[in-house]
């Protein structure tokens, strides 16, 4: 029985399937991922975090995302 969840395995490591994010105050707005957009698979090139998750949102990328925070992101 599988207990572990998002991207991770049971062990704790990564994912094979996974996609990792490494966000810091520098490249928060020009980060990008492929992200699949519709039923038929359509990858659109996503930037930003806001971006990349508002893409993520309408359900059709399964795939699981970690998002890693390195230093610290103020708002602006």
């Amino acid at each position: 029985m599988k207990t572990s969840s998002g991207g991770y395995n049971d062990d704790g490591t990564v994912a094979s399937i996974a996609e990792i994010l490494y966000i810091t105050a520098s490249n928060v707005k020009t980060v990008s991922e492929n992200v699949v957009t519709n039923a038929k698979g359509t990858k659109t090139t996503c930037t930003g975090l806001v971006n990349i998750l508002a893409g993520r949102q309408n359900g059709y990328d399964k795939s699981p995302l970690i998002i890693r925070m390195i230093g610290e992101s103020k708002a602006s």
